[in-house]
């Protein structure tokens, strides 16, 4: 029965090759197989893989379109600081070459009132001492007086 079998299966073609035997219809069933087996991997393993990957390579892509945006932002916005840092630096420059004319503005005003005060003290000095050289003058000619009537009184007596 077990040859019966053998010999009929596969609509019963044969080749015998003395210790090869090999059945018509079984690399039919191979080939069969083999492109189920190829059917079901596609279905199954290889496109979730390859939508996996798509889906990779479309995010690396969107990550490069906003990294190259944000670039140009990050640059615009140094661009922009620089322009607001000079912006800033020429004010302050401005402010303090206004306050440093002010002060010397001021210093000039306060050496010219220092020097008026001097003058008027000086004037008030000098008045001051012609006053005393002239009560000097006078008390020195009393003085004068006095000795030559002491002398003369002395010579005389």
């Amino acid at each position: 029965m077990k040859e019966l079998i053998v010999n009929n299966a596969w609509w019963g073609f044969n080749l015998d090759y003395g210790l090869l035997h090999l059945q018509i219809a079984t690399p039919f069933v191979v080939f069969i197989l083999l492109l189920l087996v190829i059917f079901i991997m596609s279905k199954w393993l290889f496109q979730p893989v390859f939508r996996t990957l798509d889906n990779r390579e479309k995010i690396i892509e969107d990550s490069k379109v906003q990294t190259a945006a944000t670039s140009v932002e990050i640059n615009k916005l140094r661009v922009e600081y620089e322009e607001q840092l000079k912006a800033a630096r020429m004010e302050v420059s401005e402010i303090y070459n206004l306050t440093r004319q002010e002060a010397l503005r001021q210093r000039e005003t306060l050496l010219q009132d220092v020097h008026q005060l001097g003058e008027k003290e000086l004037e008030k000095g000098k008045n001051l001492l012609n006053g005393e050289l002239k009560a000097a003058k006078a008390q020195l000619q009393l003085l004068t007086h006095k000795l030559a009537a002491v002398t003369a009184n002395r010579l005389l007596s």
